[in-house]
């Protein structure tokens, strides 16, 4: 139904129009208005991430030490944990990972990570270097970066001796402490004093 001026010029005036009353209802599923662009993005993400984790992956290294095989260990664990295969020893894979100890060309403790697109070298100056290069690796894995994106790096420490402190204080003090002696691992007489045996 329409209101408006019977006038023999158009008129510039609006045209009201009376429109149905709105009922509430549920509207049915639309497809989402998605540009062309971002939708072809999207999949072409899902299917880099989906070849990305479809790869196989070697880890070569000689078994000799037992932190040769912690670091190795740890290596798998990671990429198993983000859905790449690891296959077998002696197994080429799609994307080859090398460990090795370099002692004559890295320091005790020190790493070295080479990373190339199709393989990743780490070589450590002793057995300790091999692991903190290899969890290293292991860091930027779980943090969701591609295993052909991994970034090389180097490590060498700060200080010739490395000690772990858990976060207690060297001197036992506060409430929870206070009834631990200090004095406990020396023999004391009766009169306080340390004794002479």
């Amino acid at each position: 139904m329409k209101f408006a001026r019977q006038t023999a010029e158009p008129s510039r005036e609006p045209v009201f129009r009376s429109e149905p009353k709105k009922t509430a209802r549920l509207a049915a599923p639309t497809v989402l208005n998605v540009p062309r662009w971002l939708a072809g993005l999207v999949l072409a993400f899902l299917a880099t991430v989906g070849a990305a984790h479809a790869q196989t992956v070697s880890i070569g290294y000689e078994p000799g030490s037992a932190q040769v095989r912690y670091a190795a260990t740890q290596l798998r664990a990671a990429l198993v944990s983000r859905h790449y295969t690891v296959v077998g020893d002696g197994q080429p894979g799609d994307f080859a990972v090398t460990l090795s100890i370099a002692p004559a060309k890295l320091a005790p403790e020190s790493y070295v990570v080479a990373a190339k697109p199709d393989s990743l070298k780490i070589a450590g100056g002793d057995g300790r270097g091999l692991i903190y290069g290899s969890l290293a690796v292991v860091e930027q894995i779980e943090g969701g970066r591609a295993i052909r994106r991994l970034k090389g790096s180097r490590g060498t420490p700060a200080l010739g001796f490395r000690a772990i402190k858990f976060d207690l204080p060297w001197i036992p003090i506060g409430p929870a402490l206070r009834s631990v002696s200090i004095r406990a691992p020396f023999a004391t007489s009766d009169s306080g004093r340390p004794s002479s045996t």
